[in-house]
């Protein structure tokens, strides 16, 4: 039985605040959308981005505040183009979405 396991891209997410989100929608070329989240954790910065997003849900009341992030990879669930999951965890506002895959930038 296959269980999702957290991605390696980022130790603990949750452990670190939002301080950018850019979202680039391509509406002539899906494959062209990407999501970045700039995260720092003292004087840590980690920049990452997510190609193709879907389903992607901001909750309402959502203040930035990513204490509940989880970046899932979903790779054995062998869906069409999605490969990672961001959940909340916890009950506060955050944001949700599944993507194919995700890099570290700059």
């Amino acid at each position: 039985m296959d269980i999702d396991k957290p991605h390696p891209i980022i130790d603990g997410p949750h452990n670190y605040q939002l301080i950018e989100f850019y979202w680039h929608l391509s509406p002539d070329d899906f494959y062209s959308t990407y999501l970045d989240l700039k995260l720092i954790k003292g004087g840590l910065t980690k920049k990452i981005r997510f190609y193709n997003p879907i389903q992607v849900q901001i909750d309402e009341g959502f203040s930035g505040n990513i204490c509940g992030m989880e970046i899932i990879d979903v790779r054995h669930q062998q869906l069409d183009n999605i490969g990672i999951e961001v959940r909340n965890f916890e009950q506060d506002p955050g944001i949700t979405f599944k993507a194919k895959n995700v890099v570290e930038i700059e």
